[in-house]
């Protein structure tokens, strides 16, 4: 009687920290829909030189966890497009970059499809040009034409820029070593 009831005992105790503890001895692990992965550009990248469909790459910022478990880890490269860039135009027009973010790349050839873009604007200098135009004009007309050559400025993207993405669907990925 003493006997089973130790057993009994210790088989409590046993399942009872097994509940609890947790751990996971699968090398895998389902990274969910709409995930947030904090990214960074890899390198810098101008409107000036940019054209679309040109690969862009990033790295993840810090490490990405799901229950206390490492799924990505920090420096996991990441892949993107060039969507469209214009460059700095005529009458103060600024440079414009559209970056789309397409998959993270993991161990094992795992790509994780990603959902997230990168677009932004150079400095405008529309306002600027109209009115030193229009001061010129008053002033001196023969150089108001002159004004109208103004440029925007070139979007830059330098290396480090933060980017936020996030997982497009449910994507079972490996497990870092």
């Amino acid at each position: 009687m003493k006997i089973a009831a130790t057993l009994a005992l210790f088989l409590a105790a046993a399942i009872g920290s097994a509940q609890t503890a947790p751990h996971n001895d699968s090398k895998t692990v389902v990274l969910p829909a709409d995930t947030e992965i904090h990214l960074e550009l890899a390198e810098t990248i101008s409107s000036q030189t940019a054209k679309a469909g040109e690969p862009v790459r990033f790295r993840t910022v810090g490490d990405t966890t799901l229950g206390g478990i490492l799924v990505i880890p920090d420096g996991t490269e990441a892949d993107g497009v060039v969507l469209d860039a214009k460059r700095k135009g005529h009458l103060g027009h600024a440079g414009h970059l559209d970056i789309g973010i397409q998959f993270l790349r993991m161990g094992h050839g795992v790509h994780v499809p990603l959902n997230g873009a990168a677009d932004q604007d150079g400095q405008d200098h529309v306002t600027r040009t109209a009115v030193t135009t229009g001061v010129a004009t008053a002033l001196f007309w023969p150089a108001a034409p002159f004004f109208l050559l103004m440029h925007g400025a070139d979007m830059v993207m330098t290396a480090g820029t933060p980017v936020t993405a996030f997982v497009d669907h449910a994507t079972t990925v490996p497990l870092p070593n």
